[in-house]
């Protein structure tokens, strides 16, 4: 799926450089079921979808491409999921830095791709199994903070968020029933080759039947005779 998701989660100031840079860290995103019971496993960040963002790991201020902040120093994939550590620049605009330091901005929000994912049956959710990291973003946290988790708040709408998980549900029916198909022409084609050893085996039977002298029988006749 080629939209954009916005995954948010809290970070944490931890110290300040003497030129005026603040270090962070935080979970990027987390492998924790959302309220909505969707799930970015850690395992979903490890299969190259961090390649092109650590080329240039540049961390934006609200998702705003022209506004440059700082740097991700650090980027690692754990058992928890996406773990992140940046350095917020004393010249980044907006005052970011001293309002990190206030905590007034306490949130990673990561823009990123779904590049495979699965429906799950028991949470009524999506399980992302493969996410191409875009860009990480320094943001307000959001009052309701259980809410930053949900990747449904990615979608512009519910409509749009059930569409994607219908896509998926499809998606899954019609990979069983390529099974179930794949299952009968198996036990069609089993069927075939037992009727043939079987036709094969009757025929065997009659070709060892043993053959009739007409000659012997024809004078065993006369002689009766």
């Amino acid at each position: 799926m080629n939209k954009i998701f916005n995954l948010t989660s809290t970070l944490k100031a931890f110290d300040e450089n003497d030129d005026g840079s603040i270090l962070v860290r935080g979970m990027a995103s987390t492998s924790d079921f959302d309220r909505a019971g969707d799930q970015i496993p850690a395992e979903a960040w490890a299969k190259g979808g961090l390649n092109n963002f650590e080329k240039n790991p540049i961390i934006l201020f609200n998702h705003d491409y022209n506004k440059p902040i700082g740097r991700a120093t650090k980027l690692k994939v754990t058992e928890n999921g996406l773990e992140m550590e940046a350095k917020i620049s004393k010249s980044a605009p907006d005052h970011v830095a001293q309002l990190v330091k206030e905590g007034i901005l306490g949130a990673f929000s990561v823009g990123f791709r779904v590049k495979d994912a699965d429906y799950i049956k028991e949470t009524d959710g999506i399980m992302v199994k493969d996410a191409e990291l875009f860009e990480v973003s320094v943001v307000s946290v959001p009052c309701n903070q259980a809410a930053t988790f949900s990747l449904a708040k990615s979608f512009d709408s519910q409509d749009e968020y059930e569409e994607f998980k219908k896509s998926l549900i499809d998606s899954v029916e019609k990979d069983l029933d390529e099974v179930n198909t794949s299952e009968e022409s198996d036990e069609t084609q089993s069927n075939m080759v037992e009727e043939t050893i079987e036709q094969e085996k009757n025929m065997s039977e009659v070709n060892n039947t043993p053959e009739i002298d007409l000659d012997a029988v024809a004078k065993k006749v006369a002689a009766d005779t």
